[in-house]
């Protein structure tokens, strides 16, 4: 259908060397803008090596290119589809939410960034990294799959979140629905279930780069506050301003800000 081939388009876009070098240059002025800490292994990205990975943020533009085709599109049901990747995401920072099937949980504390290894729907080694510390006794799982970049066609992507189910999902690479996942270099085993169609969420959003503004660009303790964001927080006197503008244009409703309102009301049918 149109909104296949729409998406399909991106992926074709995407694997365009000249057009990503574009998105990358953005990309990478972004990431240094938020402050991210540097990493050990930075990627080479067309003979520039960034002092930060910034394939996650390359990935949130995929987000912004899947928001700008549901809105193309124009129905009610698409608006509301934009408005769940514009909140949730899809295809950056995926993780997975799996339950233990023993009550009792964790035999053993872990630590954020524990390595974790399981099996994915294409029968493939699934490997991620355990997203915050955990205690004996939890159940609930967050884990960070360690990826390449977005590939359809490539048996390890994982891409869900608020992406439409019919099509434009890809579970290839996700955890399968249950199974035995392993913690550590100890490789402790666990079983666990989960639905790789509700479960599989990401971590990194286009919201977020507005409601995490305050912690990375305002409060932070290297180079805060960061002078083009702090111009913007002085006029609007809030620091997730981005958010509040585009949840109110969603949301049709009028924006709270100390200056700079607009009524986005005015436009409902």
């Amino acid at each position: 259908n149109s909104r296949w081939k729409l998406y399909l388009n991106i992926s074709k876009s995407f694997a365009d060397r000249s057009t990503m070098k574009m998105r990358a240059t953005a990309a990478i002025s972004l990431s240094l803008c938020l402050g991210l800490s540097s990493s050990d292994d930075p990627t080479d990205s067309w003979g520039y090596w960034p002092k930060t990975d910034v394939t996650e943020f390359l990935a949130l533009d995929l987000d912004k290119a899947s928001m700008d085709i549901e809105l193309r599109i124009a129905a009610a049901s698409n608006y509301e589809s934009a408005f769940g990747l514009y909140k949730d995401g899809g295809f950056s920072h995926s993780y997975a939410e799996i339950t233990l099937s023993d009550p009792q949980g964790l035999r053993i504390p872990l630590d954020e960034g524990t390595l974790v290894e399981g099996t994915s729907n294409a029968g493939n080694v699934v490997n991620g990294k355990v997203m915050k510390d955990l205690d004996i006794g939890e159940v609930d799982i967050p884990i960070r799959y360690t990826y390449p970049p977005y590939d359809k066609t490539d048996a390890t992507t994982c891409v869900v979140g608020s992406l439409p189910s019919i099509g434009i999902q890809v579970v290839n690479g996700c955890l399968k629905n249950s199974g035995k996942v392993y913690f550590g270099t100890s490789l402790s085993q666990y079983h666990y279930s989960y639905n790789d169609r509700r479960d599989n969420q990401n971590e990194l959003t286009v919201q977020k780069l507005s409601s995490m503004a305050e912690e990375l660009m305002l409060v932070c303790d290297d180079g805060c506050p960061h002078n083009m964001f702090y111009k913007y927080f002085k006029y609007y006197k809030v620091p997730d301003y981005g958010d509040r503008w585009i949840t109110a244009a969603f949301n049709l409703t009028k924006t709270v800000l100390y200056r700079g309102n607009v009524d986005f009301s005015r436009y409902k049918s």
